[in-house]
């Protein structure tokens, strides 16, 4: 798991400049829609992302529920490998994972059985923040909701045959993504490009109501001194 942290930065596609302001060639009538995009993206209680991550040879995908408000989440990742189920809340991460997981993660032998068997591991401090930032939206959707930090600057132009709607270039954090607008104005998606040349694709679903995302109960966690590993998968 190798790709850069959406929490870390908007995404991206290519760099920007960071000491001048994006210029835009936009008409104030293309800027408002994406403006009144914004304010309804800033609006919404939760969301439903499906991000999908084009690894050279693989993709990893999820399923990601997000409480944008306590900046909680709650996701099913599925690598190449064996899926893998995350909470994170309260600034308290919490994995649940096959052993080969573990075995990628670093965790010495001796651990790997107890972790791989069936409950949620609990990581906290650095190590659960370094386990949970790639998928770990909040940040994300916060700026892209926020005009003052995300700015449209131009639309590419129409693909023929294509369902999209109007097709954004936006530009946050020194970074350049694509936000495509849905029939309704909503954005619906995110692309990007890492500096890794990794591809993301991210599709937003509003959710009608707050979602409740909740620790793990106390019968399926189990619990054990970590030390950070040198790496994970």
């Amino acid at each position: 798991m190798n790709s850069s942290s959406p929490s870390s930065s908007a995404s991206a596609t290519a760099s920007a400049s960071a000491s001048t302001e994006p210029s835009s060639s936009l008409t104030a009538a293309q800027t408002k829609v994406f403006l009144e995009a914004q304010k309804r993206l800033a609006a919404v209680p939760g969301f439903q992302l499906t991000p999908v991550i084009k690894l050279p040879g693989a993709a990893m995908k999820s399923t990601i529920v997000v409480d944008p408000r306590s900046q909680s989440w709650r996701a099913l990742i599925t690598a190449k490998d064996y899926s893998i189920e995350m909470i994170r809340t309260d600034a308290t991460t919490w994995v649940k994972a096959p052993q080969q997981y573990w075995k990628d993660f670093k965790l010495p032998a001796d651990l790997v059985a107890k972790a791989g068997a069936g409950k949620f591991v609990v990581l906290t401090g650095d190590t659960g923040k370094r386990v949970a930032a790639q998928f770990d939206y909040t940040n994300f959707l916060l700026t892209l909701a926020s005009a003052s930090q995300t700015k449209a600057t131009s639309l590419l132009p129409p693909q023929a045959g294509s369902q999209l709607g109007p097709q954004y270039v936006v530009q946050a954090n020194n970074t350049t993504n694509v936000a495509t607008l849905d029939a309704a104005g909503n954005i619906a998606s995110v692309s990007f490009v890492d500096p890794g040349k990794v591809e993301t694709v991210v599709p937003i679903k509003a959710l009608a109501g707050s979602p409740n995302i909740t620790p793990p109960g106390v019968n399926d966690i189990v619990t054990f001194p970590m030390s950070t590993p040198s790496n994970s998968k």
